[in-house]
């Protein structure tokens, strides 16, 4: 699980990622819920930290 920064043409960039229960749900039916559970977790932290990163400084 990573994070993605471009630079875009016009000097600015860009922040992508993969969400964590799309790269765990092949393995939820092996693993069982608690992956799936791990992964909505890990889900509202990208989230945050994607927030974070993407906030103007002052």
């Amino acid at each position: 699980m990573r994070f993605y920064a471009t630079e875009n043409d016009d000097d600015g960039a860009t922040l992508s990622w993969k969400t964590p229960p799309h790269l765990l749900d092949p393995y939820v039916d092996a693993a069982g819920e608690e992956l799936a559970m791990v992964g909505r977790e890990l889900d509202t932290l990208f989230a945050a930290i994607a927030e974070r990163a993407t906030e103007e400084s002052e």
